[in-house]
């Protein structure tokens, strides 16, 4: 019977105390409210602020010297590997081979070391809905990066959090499985990086002809409507981006975008004409991606690996 994470979460509060899981739920929940009320209001209340900074610096985990030196002892490419980990929470395999370029067995001889043991960084755990396989990042992983409490506790709790898990996926692989490359940075790393200048809500930075672009991410659920999804862009882009000086330069330049995942083509369609109904004059431009939820992960990766596979096939008939 499939389990959908339920094991390696559930040993994990076996073994931690009660008020730090408590605690842990109360980081999450402060940090998605903030973004989502930052992303409408462009504010985040003094006292909200504070019980964030106090739970961070209560939690924040030590190095230990085991610790430090299993990650001082890893190669390059295992390190970035945990990195990469770090920066989404987790990863999948096609993923991993797709950044690093290599064969199914070469991963799984870079995945060994940090999958095995009672020390190991990564946990291989199943993805809800799905049949492929995750690695996320173990309890002495998250200390070996030196990583808050909360950053697994988002990827395993349950109840509630589902359209947080679709979030990441469909960021994940927006981010990684395209042509272009995008440094991912969620609320904090925006908010850490671009101070009041952004919204704290998810964003992209790449490098595109010489000049660094910013992408402000939407990944709306399903169930909401396509014309309030609309209003929602056209809200935040007048009320912030438009706003500021500093971002109404980055436009004219060309150095701002939005980009809006779905997983359906269909919903993309909806999306797009809601959107340029309600952003008529404006002129940052607007891509619209297909990125998978955790349902439809398979038929992405099973499509991944066909459009892989074909070029082989044809340069295989040539010969």
């Amino acid at each position: 019977m499939r389990t959908h994470f339920r094991p390696a979460f559930w040993n994990h509060i076996s073994r931690t105390p009660r008020s730090l899981i408590a605690q842990c739920a109360l980081v999450d929940q402060l940090k998605h409210e903030r973004e989502e009320r930052s992303s409408h209001d462009g504010e985040r209340t003094t006292a909200n602020r504070s019980r964030v900074r106090r739970a961070q610096a209560r939690w924040l985990p030590l190095k230990t010297e085991r610790t430090q030196l299993a990650l001082e002892q890893l190669g390059e490419v295992e390190r970035a590997i945990l990195k990469h980990i770090a920066q989404h929470r987790f990863t999948l395999t096609c993923v991993l081979r797709q950044l690093f370029r290599m064969s199914a067995n070469e991963l799984s001889e870079r995945l060994a070391p940090l999958t095995s043991g009672s020390s190991a960084l990564l946990l291989r755990e199943e993805i809800p809905d799905s049949e492929q396989h995750a690695y996320s990042l173990s309890d002495r992983g998250v200390e070996a990066m030196s990583l808050l409490c909360e950053h697994r506790c988002l990827l395993h709790a349950g109840t509630g959090t589902n359209h947080i898990l679709e979030r990441a996926l469909s960021t994940l692989w927006y981010c990684s499985m395209g042509e272009r490359r995008l440094s991912y940075l969620d609320g904090s790393a925006t908010r850490e990086r671009f101070g009041d200048l952004l919204p704290a809500s998810p964003h992209t930075v790449s490098r595109v002809a010489d000049k660094e672009v910013v992408e402000r991410l939407y990944i709306p659920s399903s169930h909401m409507l396509a014309s309030d999804v609309a209003r929602h862009v056209s809200l935040d882009l007048t009320r912030r981006a438009l706003a500021e000086p500093e971002v109404r330069a980055w436009i004219s330049r060309g150095r701002y975008h939005i980009a809006l995942l779905a997983d359906e083509e269909q919903r993309l369609v909806e999306l797009r004409s809601a959107t340029e109904r309600r952003l008529l004059d404006a002129s940052v431009p607007v891509h619209y991606e297909l990125a998978p939820a955790p349902r439809s992960l398979d038929r992405f990766v099973a499509a991944h690996e066909a459009r892989k596979s074909s070029p082989e096939r044809e340069h295989r008939g040539a010969l």
